[in-house]
């Protein structure tokens, strides 16, 4: 790794410590009044980034065993997050999909993650933003692909 990107990523390092005192706190506050664990929120993640998986597809992409991802979208299902449905191709085979509710709480801590940026932005010149912001949008047609964005 060069110089300059070890410093460029020491500098996003230090807005994302900033930002994730916030993101983290939300995130926490949510997941605990809806009873979900950080694997639930990482299979929530998941089913919104790969679309709909079977049980056997949400243990890979989470790294659990197929049993206790059985169990944990047992639970997601309770709390309305995903629900099931029969895959065309084999009607026996379930596919987990993101539902309305689960979709909704990625939203929101997607919301609250752009918030506390921009909260962290507040104090910086008008100028220095919108350098900031042309230096960003300039990259960003050579970085991989968001994971909450269509």
């Amino acid at each position: 790794m060069t110089d300059d990107l070890y410093a460029l990523g020491s500098a996003f390092d230090h807005f994302h410590g900033l930002a994730a005192n916030e993101t983290f706190r939300q995130m926490a506050t949510d997941m605990h009044s809806a009873d979900l664990s950080f694997s639930q929120m990482h299979a929530l993640f998941s089913l919104y980034q790969l679309g709909p998986l079977s049980i056997a597809g949400v243990a890979q992409a989470v790294g659990l065993s197929a049993a206790a991802t059985s169990r944990l979208v047992d639970k997601l299902v309770q709390a309305q997050c995903v629900d099931r449905q029969e895959a065309a191709e084999d009607r026996r085979q379930k596919l987990v999909r993101l539902a309305p509710a689960g979709e909704a709480r990625l939203t929101a801590l997607r919301d609250a993650t752009i918030k506390a940026y921009a909260m962290l932005l507040v104090s910086v010149p008008p100028e220095l933003r919108a350098q900031l912001q042309s230096s960003l949008d300039a990259a960003r047609p050579h970085l991989p692909r968001h994971p909450l964005r269509d």
